[in-house]
């Protein structure tokens, strides 16, 4: 819920072109969304998911693009587009 409503912030921010908040809500989103999947991992291995390596390579990979879009972004490589907001969306 709290990753969603941080979503819903940043689409805000970019409507409104607020690039301060919108770089903040990104870098509040990778830190988040790190939390969340090392916690949510805990649960896979205690629970013994049977799907939790596939899953936990989604996870991963998803914690790379989102690490690279963030450090693209406050290097000024990267302009905070819609194609930006697309992959946050997703």
């Amino acid at each position: 819920k709290k990753l969603i409503d941080m979503v819903n912030e940043f689409y805000e921010a970019v409507k409104s072109d607020n690039e301060g908040a919108m770089k903040k809500l990104l870098v509040g989103m990778v830190e988040y969304a790190d939390f969340h999947f090392k916690f949510e991992e805990k649960y896979f291995d205690q629970f013994k998911y049977p799907l939790s390596e596939e899953h936990k390579k989604e996870h991963k990979a998803f914690v790379e693009k989102a690490l690279d879009i963030k450090q693209r972004v406050e290097s000024g490589e990267m302009v905070i587009s819609m194609e930006l907001t697309n992959f946050i969306k997703s």
